[in-house]
């Protein structure tokens, strides 16, 4: 890790469980997701299919980087389904 790079964790919803990603501030949020979805997932998940949060509220804009977003160390993320689920059957 150089010193522009980032340590960013991605709480992924589908496995209930936390990446962390070596990532560059200039990254974009929609490239920081599927970099998210695929290290916690497979490499047949489609990143579309997902919709991220940081500090809870949802990112609309995937096209802005890290950077713009105040994105530093540590920092995560949480990775949801874009597809809601029913609580009870």
């Amino acid at each position: 890790m150089t010193a522009a790079e980032l340590q960013v964790r991605a709480w992924v919803e589908d496995v209930w469980d936390t990446v962390v990603l070596t990532a560059a501030p200039d990254w974009t949020v929609a490239r920081f997701k599927a970099e998210a979805v695929r290290a916690a997932t497979s490499a047949e998940a489609n990143p579309d299919g997902y919709e991220i949060k940081l500090h809870g509220a949802l990112v609309l804009d995937e096209t802005r980087s890290l950077n713009d977003l105040g994105v530093t160390n540590r920092t995560t993320f949480t990775v949801l389904s874009s597809r809601r689920r029913p609580l009870f059957r």
